[in-house]
C-alpha cells in the first residue's frame, strides 16, 4: 500500500477562516480586555464559561459559528476601541454608538470587507473612517464625536 501527503489546504482559505470562530472569541476577548467601565455589567458574560455566540451583544452566523453581528449600542461602556476587532472577518453589522471609547479609530476597521451597518455615532472617537473601509460601508453613521 503506497502512502501519500494530503495537501489539506483550500485555495482562497487562510487558517483563519478554517479555525475563524477561535479567532472571533479570541478578538472579542481582546476587545474587552480594553473596556475599563462597564456599569451596566454588560460583558459579565463574556468568559469562557459560555459559548462566545451566546455572550451580550453578540451574534453568530448558523453555520460557521463567526461573528455577524456586535451591537453594544448605549450600553455605557469606557474604554479604548482594540484594533482586535480587524479579526471579525464575516461581522457585517457593528454597532458601538453611544458608548465612551477614546483614542483613535483603528484603521484596521478597513479590513472589515463584508461590514454593511458600522455605527459609531456618539462615541468620542478622533480620526475620521479608513479610506479603505468607506466603499464597502453603504450605510455609514459618520457622526463621530471628536473630543
Amino acid at each position: 500500500m503506497l502512502k501519500f501527503p494530503i495537501n489539506l489546504s483550500f485555495p482562497g482559505y487562510s487558517a483563519t477562516d478554517i479555525t475563524g470562530n477561535e479567532t472571533d472569541k479570541l478578538a472579542m476577548l481582546a476587545f474587552k480586555s480594553q473596556i475599563i467601565e462597564d456599569p451596566l455589567g454588560v460583558l459579565a458574560s463574556w468568559h469562557e464559561s459560555f459559548h462566545f455566540c451566546n455572550w451580550t451583544g453578540v451574534s453568530c452566523s448558523n453555520e460557521q459559528e463567526r461573528v455577524v453581528s456586535l451591537n453594544l449600542q448605549g450600553k455605557r461602556l469606557s474604554g479604548m476601541l482594540s484594533s482586535s476587532i480587524e479579526n471579525f472577518s464575516f461581522i457585517n453589522l457593528l454597532d458601538l454608538s453611544g458608548n465612551s471609547f477614546q483614542g483613535e479609530i483603528p484603521p484596521d476597521l478597513g479590513k472589515l470587507r463584508r461590514i454593511q451597518n458600522l455605527n459609531l455615532g456618539y462615541i468620542l472617537l478622533g480620526g475620521g473612517f479608513p479610506p479603505v473601509l468607506k466603499p464597502h460601508c453603504p450605510t455609514r453613521d459618520s457622526s463621530v464625536a471628536h473630543g
